[in-house]
């Protein structure tokens, strides 16, 4: 009987024991080629599957890719033991990544960063000028606007994918308009514009934004000398009642000797 039992155990140890062996049988390992990464690079991996003499396992690689806010998850299938290119959504955020491989229970991780590219892509239809973010982080650079010769800022913050319009004006005709942020610049003639003075119409806020500049700084005093007319004829109507006062008092000095 006990022989029995002592058989029984072993019996029961040596399942146990191929059990083990059978999970330990192969080894995975994830690593990336090339860290980091520039924006809409292709990211290079090796997923590394060996068993336990080391001989090469072939084998398809469940992996997952997510930001560090998990707010974007990339599932592919790769082959073990070979240099993989693995292309990512458009425009995906910048900064850290997380990658997970899985095979039969076992699972690897790893970690890449993905460098910011602040980009803007400039249209021009008609006399609309379109700013959009095509950049993997936010835009926020300062884009001088050239209209003939008048030179404008705008400074907008745009999310990702986010886009903004702005209309231009300026005395009837035609003109060459030319933006640029420093890295993309845009350049387009004979572009016909109307309006008192040249100058920038944000859609978004309703709201002129005058631009001046050589050539066109006459235009604008101009539509500014209408619009403050009154204001400069009660300042002159003051100093022409000043003047009187003054004269008014010293021929009554005068008179007086």
């Amino acid at each position: 009987m006990d022989n029995i039992k002592k058989t029984v155990v072993i019996g029961i140890f040596l399942v146990f024991m191929s059990i083990f062996v059978l999970g330990q049988e192969s080894k995975l390992q994830l690593t990336t080629i090339g860290d980091p990464f520039e924006a809409n690079e292709n990211i290079s991996i090796k997923v590394t599957l060996l068993d336990l003499e080391n001989k090469p396992i072939d084998a398809k690689i469940i992996l997952l890719i997510e930001d560090v806010e998990k707010k974007v998850k990339i599932e592919r299938e790769v082959n073990s033991n070979r240099i993989e290119s693995i292309s990512l959504a458009e425009n995906v955020p910048s900064g850290f990544w997380t990658m997970s491989a899985f095979y039969e229970g076992q699972e690897a991780k790893t970690s890449f960063l993905i460098e910011a590219d602040e980009i803007a892509e400039f249209s021009i239809e008609k006399n609309i000028l379109t700013i959009k973010n095509i950049g993997n982080t936010r835009y926020e650079k300062s884009i001088q606007i050239i209209i003939g010769e008048t030179v404008g800022i705008k400074k907008p913050s745009l999310d990702i994918g986010e886009s903004i319009t702005f209309r231009l004006v300026a005395p009837s005709g035609e003109y060459n308009i030319k933006v640029t942020d420093g890295t993309t610049s845009l350049v387009k003639g004979n572009v016909r514009l109307t309006g008192e003075s040249i100058g920038i119409l944000d859609d978004q806020l309703k709201k002129h934004t005058p631009i001046t500049g050589v050539g066109r700084e006459n235009l604008e005093t101009g539509s500014f000398f209408k619009q403050n007319q009154f204001i400069y004829i009660f300042v002159l109507g003051v100093i022409g009642a000043t003047i009187l006062l003054a004269i008014e008092k010293y021929y009554r000095k005068k008179s007086k000797y």
